[in-house]
């Protein structure tokens, strides 16, 4: 991935590729495309709904495009009343060099406050005002003679259950050519080395075994980053067994290597969203040699099937909300209004916003590819009835009748293989109450990553922690902002990452 910063001044381009300046002379080209999909044009791209990010410069007019799930970070501060225009890969590089040329800026309120209600900037918000982020599917034009700015979003997934109402052996044959296909496709792009996240989770599994089958991969290594001995590491490794492939496992106990990286990621991701979603993942790639290789993952496996479809009721925001702060926003409104269902919101919405955060902080070392991100597909399962979705039914019909490997080994989720709809059903809500009780009583309990836990026993971490958080929160001038993160880093010990991941962020950017 090439990081880069290009900067608009007074009728001068001046651009930054992974840190060098370069100066651009009058009538040159820029074009910058970040994707795994190498010679392809943008237009392709844009067409065939595949991952990618591309800056255009010619003469006085610039173009910029982000994907369907904004799978890279694009980010453009642009004022009214000023001939100065950046577009960035950082948010906090903007910030930065904004304040080296004594630009002034102000803060976002409901940029912070969608953080504190959800974990995650919502929309365009940033944590400035004149800076947005560029939406998923989106394409910005601006006319550098005028600064006139047009904006065309090109893709939307809409639900819209049973206009696809096809029987479910036809709805498993057609998930099932769309999935060889797709990963056919993306196992063309692996060099000599890949390798494919594994956990006791069905996404993932999914990944590596048509992987294996499918295209019959010889050099496949498989990654799993875990807590010891839980179900995520006893399943992964029976899994790889099963497949013969060469399986690393990255041990997580104790949660130590969190304080390793607490400011690093919230650097990576620009302080967008919870650090707490894939610090994991991060320590886990820093400890593997993967340079320039490929890695599968399962992301967004389960919304494609159905993981937000089983609440059938009008969406509201609220529903998703930790405390209600973003309701007094001007956004709240605005957003609320944007989806029919929590399927449309967990795809259009909380996908880009903050799942594909875990590919954005592990690019700099490997592609990061999953068959999941296929368009098709997801438009294909949000027109199947509700009963297919509901509870993973199609998923995992599919598996059953098409790949019953998959199905060979327990779903971490349920502690069941994942073939029985009841075992399905109630071992799910089993687990998840049983560790929820565990959580608060701050016990050992069946986690990938029990950061909770971690918290409560482990005593330095916990104090490292506490400490880190209270160092950014004295450094805080507004009385509303302590307060609220305050509260929220004491509400729960689950909140402790958000709570930093915010304070940390508003100090980078307005802390000089």
């Amino acid at each position: 991935m090439i990081e880069f910063d290009f900067i608009y001044s007074n009728g001068e381009v001046l651009i930054k590729l992974d840190g060098v300046d370069k100066k651009v002379k009058v009538g040159e080209v820029v074009e910058i495309i970040n994707t795994p999909f190498k010679d392809r044009k943008v237009k392709e791209l844009i067409d065939e709904r595949l991952q990618f990010q591309s800056l255009f410069f010619s003469e006085n007019t610039l173009e910029v495009c982000t994907d369907i799930f904004s799978t890279y970070d694009t980010f453009i501060y642009h004022s009214a009343d000023s001939d100065f225009l950046m577009v960035s890969t950082s948010l906090f590089r903007i910030t930065k060099y904004l304040y080296a040329i004594n630009k002034k800026i102000s803060i976002d309120m409901d940029g912070v406050k969608s953080m504190i209600s959800i974990g995650y900037m919502m929309s365009d918000l940033t944590y400035v005002k004149d800076i947005k982020r560029l939406p998923a599917a989106s394409k910005l034009f601006l006319d550098l003679r005028n600064y006139e700015i047009k904006k065309e979003v090109y893709h939307f997934f809409s639900w819209n259950p049973s206009s696809n109402n096809v029987p479910i052996s036809t709805a498993i044959s057609d998930v099932d050519d769309i999935l060889i296909d797709e990963i056919k496709k993306l196992e063309v792009l692996s060099g000599e080395q890949v390798y494919s996240y594994l956990s006791g989770g069905l996404d993932s599994r999914v990944t590596t075994y048509m992987l294996n089958d499918v295209c019959e991969q010889k050099n496949l290594n498989t990654i799993t980053f875990s807590n010891s001995y839980s179900s995520d590491e006893i399943i992964a490794r029976r899994i790889s067994k099963d497949i013969r492939s060469c399986h690393i496992q990255i041990p997580l106990t104790d949660g130590n290597f969190i304080s390793q990286l607490l400011e690093e990621v919230v650097y990576k991701n620009s302080g967008m969203v919870n650090l707490m979603g894939a610090i994991a993942q991060r320590y886990a790639i820093s400890k593997i040699n993967i340079k320039s290789s490929v890695i599968f993952s399962g992301q967004i496996g389960d919304l494609t099937f159905g993981s937000y479809a089983n609440n059938s009721s009008a969406f509201s925001l609220k529903n998703h909300f930790y405390f209600d702060d973003f309701c007094d926003t001007s956004s709240y409104e605005t957003i609320n209004k944007l989806y029919n269902s929590d399927f449309e919101y967990g795809i259009n919405e909380k996908t880009p916003r903050a799942v594909t955060n875990g590919d954005k902080l592990v690019r700099d070392s490997a592609k990061v590819l999953s068959p999941f991100y296929n368009a098709e597909l997801n438009h294909y399962t949000m027109g199947l009835p509700h009963k297919y979705m509901n509870n993973s039914f199609l998923y995992r019909e599919w598996m059953k009748k098409r790949h019953p490997e998959m199905v060979k080994f327990k779903w971490e989720k349920t502690g069941f293989k994942p073939s029985g709809n009841l075992r399905t059903k109630y071992g799910s809500l089993y687990k998840k109450y049983k560790n929820g009780v565990m959580h608060r009583l701050s016990l050992p309990h069946d986690d990938m990553n029990p950061f909770q836990y971690w918290f409560s026993s482990n005593e330095k971490l916990s104090i490292f922690i506490k400490k880190s958080f209270e160092y950014e929160i004295q450094k805080i001038d507004d009385e509303y902002l302590k307060r609220r993160l305050t509260l929220l880093f004491n509400s729960r010990t689950k909140h402790w990452m958000l709570a930093y991941t915010i304070a940390k962020s508003i100090n980078l950017i307005f802390g000089r």
